[in-house]
């Protein structure tokens, strides 16, 4: 039995469903050009495209899109952190590396102001701390 997908083809709408929002390599750029290519967190340099982890660059949201999903594509929302802080920030890192707003001390929700980063050992005691 054939399917009526083939014969129907599904229609597309032209242009971009929301055309407020930024497409997603658009967000990443607009997060890599205002970082201006260094980790947030430690103030390195980053690549796109390097091998090792210390020196990857990777887009962080502050809050994870299936928490925020209206954040997904704001840029000010998000952060550029190499590969291993991104893990030490999420729940593949137990959290370690904490976001947090300098003039609140409440969890970081704008990444276009100042962030104090607080990375914590296993044992929670601060290895060191940070304000970009």
């Amino acid at each position: 039995r054939r399917s009526n997908h083939a014969l129907f083809p599904k229609r597309t709408s032209l242009g971009r469903k929301h055309l407020d929002r930024l497409t997603p390599a658009e967000f990443r750029a607009a997060v890599w050009a205002r970082d201006g290519g260094r980790d947030r967190a430690t103030g390195q340099s980053v690549s796109k495209s390097d091998c090792s982890w210390d020196r990857l660059g990777e887009v962080a949201h502050l809050y994870g899109r299936n928490v925020r999903p209206e954040w997904a594509t704001d840029p000010d929302r998000a952060l550029l952190l190499s590969h291993v802080m991104h893990i030490l920030s999420d729940g593949r890192g137990g959290y370690r590396l904490k976001l947090y707003d300098p003039l609140t001390g409440e969890r970081a929700t704008d990444a276009s102001k100042p962030i104090e980063f607080t990375l914590y050992d296993r044992a929670g005691r601060i290895l060191w701390n940070r304000i970009s």
